[in-house]
């Protein structure tokens, strides 16, 4: 039943909404922000109040490819990955693209993906200096948009042994860089190795026990979140309750809780 609570929430959501182009928000922003209220009307079974205007080049083949092609993937992998996440979901969620274009994206990600490690983009893969060490994990965090995408439009994920491969060095040689308070680099490294796992035997059971092993330590850091007041913005919730269900996915029985935990990532495909 769509209750006044839900029929405000939507009310307010649209109405964050600039009439003139349908964008959400002002700035740099206003396409990751356009993109997530897209996806929390979705949830509400709604959609935005007026046309997205401010995309409608983008639905040219031409045009979407040269934007992808001019993102950032080399300086800012993530924040790149993030932009076409994000125009990939208003676009497909409002209904506005078809099928012709989401495989034209889908092929585009493939045919950039580098062949050694599954990361985006090929001829940007170099390690990159992340508190003090020199790693592949933004790529790694860029990478986990095109795969949720990938999984809400029921699509094969490219490489998905290569990624399996670079996930499991990541964390076998850079595990410091992980259980803090600086970006969203559990939720994208859990999901790569989960959805990665669904469509390949490539080291399977060595990724489970990884996984298995993960649970103890990132429960720990969460309750060290949430005792110190940490554990506030909404942003950083959704992300690790996203991950704590992909985690309850993958290994069943190992992370228990009163009632299980759906991954809203099934339901749209941008946080």
């Amino acid at each position: 039943m769509y209750s006044s609570a839900s029929a405000e929430w939507t009310e307010t959501l649209q109405s964050f909404q600039v009439k003139e182009n349908g964008m959400f928000g002002d700035g740099h922003e206003n396409l990751p922000l356009s993109a997530a209220c897209t996806a929390a009307l979705h949830c509400f079974g709604q959609k935005a109040a007026h046309p997205v205007e401010g995309l409608h080049d983008l639905l040219d083949l031409s045009n979407l490819t040269t934007f992808l092609q001019n993102l950032e993937w080399c300086k800012d992998p993530e924040g790149s990955a993030r932009e076409a996440a994000a125009v990939y979901s208003i676009l497909v969620l409002n209904r506005k693209a078809n099928s012709q274009w989401r495989e034209s994206f889908t092929r585009w990600i493939h045919n950039e993906t580098d062949p050694h490690t599954g990361l985006l983009r090929q001829g940007c893969i170099a390690p990159i200096e992340v508190d003090g060490q020199w790693t592949l994990l933004p790529y790694l965090c860029a990478i986990f948009y095109p795969v949720a995408l990938g999984n809400y439009g029921n699509q094969p994920l490219c490489l998905p042994w290569r990624l399996i491969d670079t996930a499991l060095e990541v964390m076998e040689f850079h595990r410091e860089l992980f259980f803090k308070r600086r970006g969203h680099r559990h939720l994208p490294w859990v999901f790569c190795l989960s959805r990665s796992m669904r469509q390949t035997a490539h080291r399977h059971e060595e990724v489970r026990q990884t996984l298995i092993r993960f649970v103890p330590d990132y429960l720990e850091y969460l309750e060290a979140q949430i005792s110190d007041g940490y554990f506030q913005g909404p942003r950083q919730i959704q992300w690790d309750l996203a991950a704590l269900a992909e985690l309850q996915h993958a290994l069943p029985g190992y992370l228990q809780s009163d009632h299980p935990l759906r991954q809203i990532l099934d339901r749209h495909p941008f946080l």
